[in-house]
């Protein structure tokens, strides 16, 4: 990270991330999260396509949504910010692993061309915490059930979407992220689901509130990437919106919580891997 809006030291901020490992040809879209925990109260999500040029040289082209921590949800108007035109060029060094054309997403060799503003906003003082684990529904009716996290403020869980451009079936989908934790009763919060029916992924990032009589609300705002064919393309590749999420009582192990899917385990970033087989893009919202 180069830049912060907070005055407190940069530091290194790890990053949970999740990809499409299916879809036709080898540039598949992708979004992680970065929990700013080491020196800030705010997450950032990214949501892009990994590109190879004919020189088969590969970039990410991403687009961001950072959130600050507000106080009370009259201010959450003002909470998250958006940039549209963030891109990595990566040239990591040859190495017997590497394998040029392929969009590895090594991260040796790379380079932030444009990253006005990506940085955490200022630190404030962690009051008591807010717990996102059990099952939410948003205002569309789409269902997410967050069933486990960690001390780390890693947590894991499946989304059931009730809304979808494309003529497949709707499936449950993985999904996975991180949020602020210490003494933070309101916390940031940012997760990526890879979409089990379609080629394309969808980041949120959003806050969590708790009103004076105890109703929890996730207020979140989202990026979706649909898989382009070109980086010509890319200019109408993401879509952006805003879903509100309130608690359910728990139904205990239903269609919603049946993932037939094998997850992926490892949260920190690995590598972006780009040899996937063939799967018809749509896009879901």
């Amino acid at each position: 990270m180069a830049v912060s809006a907070t005055q407190a030291p940069i530091r290194p901020a790890l990053l949970c991330r999740s990809q499409q490992l299916h879809g036709e040809g080898q540039q598949p879209t992708f979004g992680f999260t970065v929990n700013w925990k080491s020196f800030s109260d705010s997450t950032t999500v990214f949501v892009g396509q990994c590109f190879v040029d004919k020189s088969r040289e590969e970039s990410l082209h991403t687009m961001w949504l950072l959130r600050e921590e507000v106080k009370a949800e009259k201010d959450d108007w003002k909470a998250t910010r958006l940039h549209l035109r963030l891109y990595w060029e990566c040239r990591p060094p040859p190495t017997p692993s590497h394998q040029p054309g392929l969009c590895t997403g090594s991260t040796s060799g790379c380079q932030l061309r444009i990253q006005h503003g990506v940085g955490p906003s200022a630190d404030r003082s962690p009051p008591p915490q807010c717990s996102l684990l059990g099952l939410w529904q948003n205002d569309l009716g789409s269902e997410m059930n967050i069933s486990a996290g960690n001390n780390a403020g890693k947590f894991f869980g499946t989304y059931l979407t009730k809304v979808s451009a494309t003529h497949k079936p709707i499936a449950v989908s993985p999904l996975r992220g991180s949020q602020q934790m210490g003494n933070v009763k309101q916390p940031t919060f940012g997760f990526t689901v890879t979409w089990s029916f379609t080629d394309s992924t969808t980041v949120f990032v959003g806050q969590c509130f708790v009103d004076d009589k105890g109703k929890e609300t996730l207020q979140t705002m989202w990026l979706l990437r649909k898989k382009v064919d070109s980086i010509e393309d890319n200019w109408q590749a993401t879509l952006v919106g805003t879903n509100n999420f309130t608690r359910l009582q728990s139904r205990g192990v239903g269609a919603s919580c049946r993932l037939q899917l094998h997850l992926l385990t490892s949260c920190p970033w690995q590598g972006i891997r780009c040899s996937i087989q063939h799967r018809e893009a749509a896009s879901v919202t």
